[in-house]
This record gives C-alpha cells, sequence and structure tokens, in this order.
C-alpha cells in the first residue's frame, strides 16, 4: 500500500492505493472479471483478516474427546490404557453441554475502505488522465485504476444516483478508456420490472456512445444467480446462468441459456449432512493418527448417561449374527437419526459392522483388547458362526473365519486391536456411500473402484472415503434441494465422482456442473434472482446494469435505507407493507474507449 500526499501530487488531499482484485461487485463487467485494478481510496476502515473474521459460519458442535499420548517412537510403547500410565482419568464424565458450542453469529460485510468524496474522487481521476505516469514504478503501466468514492447524499450524478467508482484503464503510459460506476436503490421488484426502467438504462447506453456512433446495434448479454440454499460464506447450491438479451430487468432466463450448478460443501456445515460418516471418520483419523505415532483419541460413549458395558453389546452383537438377523442391529444403536443412508438400509450387513459401531466407543487401548479378546473366547467356548459378508475381505473378517476354521485363539498383541478395529471402520464406510450410489443407480461398480479398491496405507483408504463421501453429499444435495431428473443427478454424480479421484480435500470443496435450463424451469421461473445483469457493448462504449439484493459493501458511510427507500420509490404509487417481493440495488458500470 503507498500513500499519497499533497506535496508530491499538489493536491489538496491524502489518498492512498493498492494493486487488489477487482472489486467482487464488478464480477459481471466484462474486462473486469477477476483482473488486477489500481484501487485509489481515503483510508483502509479494516485490515482484511479482520474482514474474514466477521464472516458467518455454520455453529460447529465440538465432541469431547479423550485422549492418550503415545511416544512416537518406542518399542516399549504403551497402549494399554493403565491408569498409572496413561495421563487421562479413567473415571471422567463427558460433558456435553452446551458449553461445547461453538456459535459464529453472522454479522453484516463491512466495508474495507473508505471512499473520497466526489469532488476529490473526480479531481484524480482527472489527473489519472491527464498524467498517466501518476502510478508508481512498482505497479503495472497496463492496469485498469479505480477511485472509490464515499457516500455523499448531496452529490448526486442523476436522479437518486450515486457515484461508486471513477476511474480509467492505461496501456503502454496511454489513456485507453474511462468508466464510471453508480448506484441507487433499494428499488422494489415491481419498480425494476417496469419497462421504464430496462429503458432508463437503454437510453445511458446511448448517451454514452454518442450521435455520430448511436447507429451501431450493441451486443446484448444476460447473467442470473440464484441461490437455492445457503449463502457465500456457508455450505450452499446456486444456479448460474448466462444468456443474450432480455426485455425487462430481472426476467427469467430463457430454456436455452448457458446453466451451471455450483455446489460449495464446507467442512463442519451440516447443511447437506445425509448420514453419520463424518463423526465415524473424525474417529478414524484420531485412531490412525495413534496408530501412526501420534496422539491416539478416543471418542468414547455416544450417550453421555450410557449404562451398558462391552460384554453385553458384543453378546447382544453375536446372538444377532447367530440369527443372521442384521436387521435387528438398530436395537443396539441409539434412535437413528433420519437421514438418506438410513432410508436406504444396506442388505449386506455383517457382524464387522456391528462391531466397528460399539468397538468404536471404546476409551481406552486396554477396553478394546480386552473386549476382543471376549469375542473370540465366546465365539470358541459357545460355538458360534457369525454371518460374514462374502465380499468382506477386512483383517477382522479374515481373522473371524481362521478362528472358525481353527478353533484358536488369534494373537492380538502389539497394535493389533486398533488395526482391526480401523479396517471394520474403513470397510464399513465403503459399504456405506456405495451402496447408497449403487442402488440409487446413480454410479456403476467400475466408476467406484478407485474408491474401493484398498489403498497403499489406512490413511489413504481413509482419503478415498472422505472422497467418495463428498459425492454422497452432492447427489442429497441435488435430490433434495434441486428439481433434477435421475439422469442429471446421474451424470453429475459421474462427473463428480472422475473429478474428485486425486482432488486435494480443502476446508471448502467447490464444484461446478454444466446442465439443463429446462431441468431446473421451476427454480428459475419462481425464483428470485439473487444478482442479475445487463451488458450492452459496442466497439467503443460498454454498459452494464447490476441488480443485487445486498447493499453494495463498498457503500460508505452506511446510508439510512429507510431514507433510501423513499427517495428511490420517487413519486411512484405507494407499495403494500405485505408486499413479499424483495428489493434491489442497481448498480450501473459505464466505460468509454478513447479515440
Amino acid at each position: 500500500m503507498v500513500r499519497q500526499t499533497n506535496q508530491r501530487e499538489n493536491l489538496s488531499f491524502d489518498f492512498q492505493k493498492e494493486i487488489v482484485t477487482s472489486p467482487k461487485l464488478l464480477y459481471h463487467v466484462p474486462d473486469l472479471r477477476n483482473k488486477k485494478v489500481c484501487l485509489y481510496f481515503a483510508e483502509r476502515i479494516q485490515t482484511q483478516s479482520n474482514s474474514d473474521a466477521t464472516t458467518a459460519k455454520t455453529p460447529i458442535k465440538i465432541p469431547s474427546f479423550r485422549r492418550l499420548e503415545t511416544k512416537p517412537s518406542s518399542v516399549d510403547l504403551d497402549l494399554t490404557g493403565s491408569p498409572l500410565k496413561a495421563d487421562f482419568d479413567p473415571n471422567e464424565v463427558f460433558d456435553d453441554s452446551a458449553d461445547h458450542i461453538i456459535l459464529s453469529r453472522p454479522k453484516k460485510k463491512t466495508p474495507l475502505y473508505r471512499g473520497l468524496k466526489s469532488k476529490e474522487a473526480r479531481i484524480l481521476v482527472s489527473r489519472l488522465n491527464t498524467t498517466p505516469t501518476i502510478q508508481n514504478n512498482d505497479t503495472n503501466e497496463d492496469l485498469t485504476n479505480l477511485v472509490l468514492c464515499s457516500y455523499d447524499d448531496q452529490n448526486q450524478v442523476a436522479k437518486h444516483s450515486h457515484l461508486l467508482y471513477l476511474g480509467n484503464r492505461v496501456e503502454g503510459g496511454e489513456l485507453v478508456e474511462v468508466c464510471k460506476t453508480s448506484w441507487k436503490g433499494p428499488l422494489s421488484y415491481k419498480t425494476l420490472t417496469s419497462n421504464s426502467c430496462v429503458e432508463e438504462f437503454k437510453q445511458m447506453h446511448m448517451g454514452a456512445t454518442g450521435a455520430r456512433k448511436a447507429g451501431q446495434r450493441p451486443e446484448i448479454s444476460c447473467a442470473a444467480e440464484f441461490y437455492l440454499t445457503g449463502e457465500e460464506t456457508e455450505s450452499h447450491i446456486k444456479l448460474e446462468c448466462a444468456w443474450d438479451r432480455s426485455n425487462v430487468l430481472l426476467e427469467s432466463p430463457p430454456p436455452d441459456s448457458d446453466t451451471k450448478l455450483k455446489i460449495c460443501l464446507v467442512k463442519g456445515d451440516t447443511r447437506f449432512v445425509c448420514d453419520d460418516q463424518n463423526t465415524e471418520i473424525e474417529q478414524l483419523e484420531g485412531l490412525i493418527s495413534g496408530l501412526e505415532g501420534a496422539e491416539l483419541v478416543w471418542l468414547g460413549r455416544h450417550a453421555q448417561d450410557a449404562e451398558w458395558t462391552m460384554e453385553e453389546k458384543i453378546m447382544e452383537i453375536l446372538e444377532i449374527s447367530r440369527k443372521n438377523r442384521p436387521d435387528e442391529f438398530d436395537k443396539l444403536q441409539e434412535p437413528a437419526s433420519d437421514n438418506l443412508l438410513n432410508v436406504n438400509e444396506r442388505q449386506d450387513v455383517d457382524i464387522t459392522d456391528m462391531l466397528w459401531k460399539i468397538l468404536c466407543q471404546c476409551e481406552s487401548y486396554a477396553e478394546l483388547t480386552d473386549s476382543l479378546h471376549f469375542l473370540f473366547n465366546t465365539i470358541l467356548t459357545e460355538d458360534i458362526r457369525p454371518f460374514l459378508y462374502s465380499g468382506n475381505q477386512s483383517s477382522m473378517a479374515g481373522l473371524l473365519r481362521a478362528t472358525l476354521r481353527t478353533a484358536s485363539m488369534p494373537d492380538l498383541s502389539g497394535a493389533k486391536p486398533l488395526s482391526l478395529l480401523l479396517e471394520m471402520g474403513i470397510e464399513k464406510l465403503k459399504r456405506d456411500s456405495s451402496h447408497f450410489l449403487l442402488s440409487s443407480d446413480l454410479a456403476s461398480k467400475e466408476s467406484l473402484d478407485h474408491y474401493l479398491s484398498g489403498g497403499s496405507s489406512l490413511s489413504e483408504s481413509l482419503t478415498n472415503i472422505k472422497r467418495l463421501h463428498l459425492v454422497v453429499e452432492t447427489a442429497f444435495a441435488c435430490q433434495t434441494y434441486v428439481s433434477l431428473p435421475t439422469a442429471s443427478v446421474k451424470t453429475i454424480v459421474h462427473a463428480a465422482l472422475s473429478r474428485l479421484k486425486d482432488a486435494p480435500l480443502e476446508e471448502r470443496m467447490n464444484m461446478e456442473f454444466n446442465i439443463q435450463a429446462a431441468d431446473v424451469k421451476a427454480e428459475l421461473e419462481t425464483g428470485r434472482a439473487t444478482l442479475w445483469s445487463m451488458t450492452y457493448k459496442n466497439d467503443f462504449v460498454t454498459s452494464t446494469a447490476i441488480l443485487q439484493m445486498e447493499r453494495p459493501e463498498e457503500i460508505y458511510p452506511h446510508p439510512v435505507e429507510s431514507v433510501l427507500r423513499r427517495r428511490s420509490t420517487d413519486n411512484s404509487e405507494p407499495e403494500s407493507v405485505e408486499e413479499s417481493e424483495p428489493d434491489y440495488y442497481i448498480i450501473y458500470h459505464t466505460s468509454i474507449k478513447q479515440d
């Protein structure tokens, strides 16, 4: 950031400037999307980090983990969970009170910069127009300059319209383009969809074009965004449409518009949660870290007031498995949550699935080892032959088959019990996710091979499960929030499976899919666009009208919206208080090429 003073440029006011990505507000302006610009302003109001801290986040439940410290590399590694050697209290009670809920309350977006007064902005942009070399040598000569204007109720560029940006574009030290951005609003949906508004925009473009160039027929393009659920800062689904022309502002996209479905999955956000796998994945991560020599994490009993013992649950599991009645497994668990994978119950549940759901609630390595000894002893002494799915290739399934064949106790020394528990969990999650996709005819077995084949390590296998689960959540989101035909959902699932094969896992996973506008006709016709834009462009002038529900965050100081609304409606007929249609701000951006 560079601070300029009047001593340097002979100006009566101070200003600052930064090289930044073009303002998001101007994303739909041709030639400005994701481009670097030199932004001039009066002062920075807050830092970027402070701005990010105000982002609305989804509440996340922080579980009370029981932790067992282990030494990274030692042959004397103690995994017994003995109270004498482990640094935790064996009688610790898990606290599931509301104190463990972290709530980040939504806050209104606040601006980063305070703009210059309109008069100062005009003086500065005039200096930039006449002396393009005003820029420092550390900036790129071929750059767009934007001067941010502060809100000034007394200085309007047109009827109820206020300046937001003034600027130019310099190439090779020569001025090639000047631009202006103004805004007004909020305006009612009824007002904006009238013919007068689109005619006003056309006249604005023709006025900027000039009489001698007015005969040129402009190219017209339109775009719209529809948030179907969620907001930009959280998990969401939105539709983006682009088409050639509209007769009125805020017109619904036509059936032949280019339409994209964008899905954002934010880690920790529960909007698209369709099963309990996220909790199980967290448990597997904690156990794998212990197996790899880091910190070992035990989640403990799911219910704080659980009074059952591992021996009791294991006996129930063996009885269910002896009768080959996996449908009775639900009795062992807490009341089932209303989620997608519970509705589509698997038919290949076997004893390893049941054992994972119970043994993952162990509170120490000693309890896990004792439980497995009890399991195998009971199988041998009671001559029980538990049901095993023929396709189950986990080590636990192999150990159970060997025990039944040899009638001898398996070796459970060292870290073997922990490895068995991890493989049971990974095997269960693989079959859970693949079952939904296969039973819903959304994916073929061949397309899932990459995710289901054994990885070179437990960590790699778990990473593949996370990717596969993202595909399941994507399918769930499409079926829940978008009225897409099954064929379209299937196409999206196959595209997601292909893209996520080797994709890095991030806190925010963004995916984009091309779809037919006709498939989301209901959403486009009945929904209201969060953002809508129209652009008129010829060889000399580009004019863009952007309509959005949110007040542009660049507007500062904040005007009183009730006053703005009253002035914006002017002498139009009073609207009903019960009007349910949203209000919009309209932003006009005009750029004129210089001869």
